[in-house]
């Protein structure tokens, strides 16, 4: 089976915390894709970048209606949800 063919059930992620205007922030910025397996019992995961953290959040793919390829909005937040 080629997963690559199949659409990715779940999105990769680095999320990096930091502090805006006193206020805690991330920013998430997409690294990959999961694809699951068609058994249900596991993924490829296929990263485009790796983490220098070590730390990749994996979140099911959902729809975005204001957000670009990356995951940001247009104001430059990030429309990605919080684990």
């Amino acid at each position: 089976m080629n997963n690559q063919r199949s659409k990715p059930t779940h999105e990769a992620f680095v999320v990096r915390n930091f502090e805006r205007d006193g206020e805690q922030d991330a920013s998430w910025l997409k690294v990959g894709a999961a694809f699951a397996h068609r058994d249900g019992k596991g993924f490829d995961i296929v990263l485009d970048a790796m983490p220098v953290t070590g730390r990749v959040v994996v979140r099911e793919v959902r729809e975005r209606n204001r957000a670009d390829e990356s995951g940001n909005d247009r104001s430059g937040r990030s429309s990605a949800p919080s684990p």
